[in-house]
């Protein structure tokens, strides 16, 4: 297994952004051009498989299937690297977690870590700092 360091910790945050990117833009779709004349995904589905070449209306809906494949594609790559995440602070100690958790994998700021987890900010960047050593041994 590669070391966890802070930019692999950091890839949550930014798949996690991502997702909810695409989850926005997949709602926009389905409530403007979708929703009504078309239904939902299954509907979706049958009408990429029925619809010809040259038709707009499977045009649309095979797009529509392919983004919201990505969507889950980046749903199972975010659970991948959560996973990895928890895997590699399972050593640490649970108040050093709870840092990394908090921090992370929750996207708080520093100073709600520190009111979080109640510690000072002296403290709670000294527990970052073993943990980040920890992980990287």
């Amino acid at each position: 297994m590669e070391k966890m360091t802070k930019a692999r910790l950091s890839r949550y945050l930014d798949i996690k952004a991502e997702t909810q990117q695409l989850e926005l833009e997949i709602e926009y779709l389905y409530q403007t051009c979708i929703a009504s004349p078309l239904g939902s995904l299954a509907d979706l589905a049958h009408i990429k498989k029925s619809g010809s070449a040259s038709d707009p209306t499977g045009l649309y809906a095979e797009r529509a299937v392919r983004l919201h494949t990505k969507l889950l594609m980046k749903k199972y790559e975010l659970l991948t690297v959560l996973e990895e995440i928890e895997d590699a602070i399972d050593k640490l100690e649970p108040i050093q977690r709870r840092v990394i958790r908090e921090y992370y994998i929750n996207g708080l700021k520093w100073e709600q870590v520190c009111d979080k987890i109640g510690y000072a900010w002296a403290q709670t960047h000294r527990l970052h700092r073993e943990a980040l050593r920890m992980l990287a041994g």
